[in-house]
């Protein structure tokens, strides 16, 4: 996997402007502000229908960028997810119909709540083994956080590093699987069973490779077997 590109922050890019207005060249940028040749590339060409780069401009740009990230959900949006819900399906049957217009499960569920469609959730209304330690996730999951709670910039797209987690029943097994929001990137580990060491140690396995664009999992706080 190559190197990752992520957006220089706003005191980077005043100090960019200064050493480009000096006629540094990439390479030179690159070793002052600690950055890959990669990155000082793709900040020149963001603003390619300006005569000058301009730090003020670059930040603005960045601004209205996230702010229209975080606000993707829209009535087409709504309209399939409704649609998939009636239909028995999980929140996330959306990333397989539609992979170029999904969103995270986290956001999903924020307008699941707002909309009052919990009701349509494939688990709800499911008969339930009258047990203690088959309580909701809430009573299981000591120091729970719940999902609603996920910092705003999980759900805005914009940072490298905070990935989705979830485990998928197959025949005779299970498969942990590991999801990038932003770069998309897919990791699948097959398991036989899904009791929280077992788990734990998939992921652990899964994120070795990436361990400095791990910042945060979101996963299903679901029954365990």
């Amino acid at each position: 996997m190559g190197p990752l590109y992520s957006q220089l922050t706003l005191s980077e890019q005043y100090q960019f402007q200064a050493l480009h207005e000096l006629d540094f060249s990439t390479r030179a940028i690159s070793r002052e502000l600690g950055r890959s040749n990669k990155t000082i590339s793709r900040e020149l060409k963001r603003l390619v229908d300006q005569e000058a780069y301009s730090a003020e401009k670059a930040d603005a740009h960045d601004q209205r960028h996230s702010a229209s990230k975080a606000a993707r959900f829209d009535s087409w949006h709504q309209e399939q997810l409704k649609r998939l819900l009636k239909m028995g399906f999980s929140p996330g049957r959306m990333a397989l119909e539609a992979p170029d217009k999904a969103l995270g499960c986290s956001t999903l569920y924020r307008h699941i709540t707002r909309h009052n469609w919990r009701q349509w959730l494939p688990r709800k209304g499911k008969k339930r083994r009258a047990s203690a330690s088959l309580g909701a996730g809430v009573a299981l999951i000591p120091n729970r956080i719940d999902i609603d709670e996920c910092p705003p910039v999980v759900d805005s797209n914009t940072e490298l590093g905070h990935w989705e987690g979830d485990t998928v029943y197959g025949q005779d097994s299970y498969l942990v699987t590991l999801v990038e929001r932003v770069s998309k990137l897919l990791l699948i580990v097959k398991v036989p069973n899904k009791t929280k060491g077992v788990v734990a140690d998939a992921v652990c396995r899964l994120l070795a490779p990436y361990r400095e664009f791990c910042k945060t999992i979101t996963f299903d706080n679901g029954l365990p077997l």
